[in-house]
């Protein structure tokens, strides 16, 4: 114990006896030679298709115009928040109720702002937003022309898939659900 006290004190005072001799200074201690910040090759762009992973509608608050849908892709652990909005430069609107997927497109019910949104499955985009429901709930579709959307107040709504539009509505006694 005692002799490593004695090797740290003349470590110490060897440099001051090396300066007051010669009028150098030497010491064992040199600077770190100057290192580049290490750089990371850039990551490859994420191309984004929304064909494969999960969709979460969240429906909003009532009257408030805040429904979005979040993205899941579990192949590259990635998640992606209110991408109706990011993508279109719009809210989706006042209460979505669901979303079904067709022939390459996403049909989001949104039902207080009484439409359904058609968005392409490849990049989310809007390619059309159908209205003239009352309080539209559930979409099911019958063949690559037709599709039936349920409504609250009393009807079921009959639209054109060519036309992306209503054609008609069958009148029912109570409202209806699914």
């Amino acid at each position: 114990m005692m002799r490593k006290k004695h090797i740290r004190f003349l470590s110490l005072l060897l440099p001051a006896v090396v300066f007051l001799w010669t009028g150098a200074v030497i010491t064992s201690c040199s600077k770190d030679p100057i290192r580049e910040k290490e750089t990371n090759p850039p990551e490859p762009p994420v191309t984004t298709s929304y064909e494969n992973g999960i969709f979460v509608i969240n429906e909003g608050n009532f009257n408030w115009g805040n429904a979005s849908v979040t993205f899941i892709d579990p192949v590259n652990d990635r998640v992606e928040q209110n991408i109706f909005e990011e993508i279109n430069n719009r809210s989706l609107g006042d209460v979505a109720s669901g979303m079904k997927v067709f022939s390459g497109h996403g049909f989001i019910v949104v039902n207080n702002s009484n439409r359904v949104e058609v968005v392409a499955m490849k990049d989310f985009t809007s390619v059309a937003s159908i209205t003239g429901f009352n309080s539209p709930r559930c979409i099911e579709f019958i063949d690559s022309t037709k599709a039936y959307v349920t409504n609250l107040i009393k009807d079921i709504s009959v639209n054109d898939l060519q036309t992306l539009s209503v054609k008609k509505s069958i009148i029912t006694p109570n409202w209806t659900k699914g």
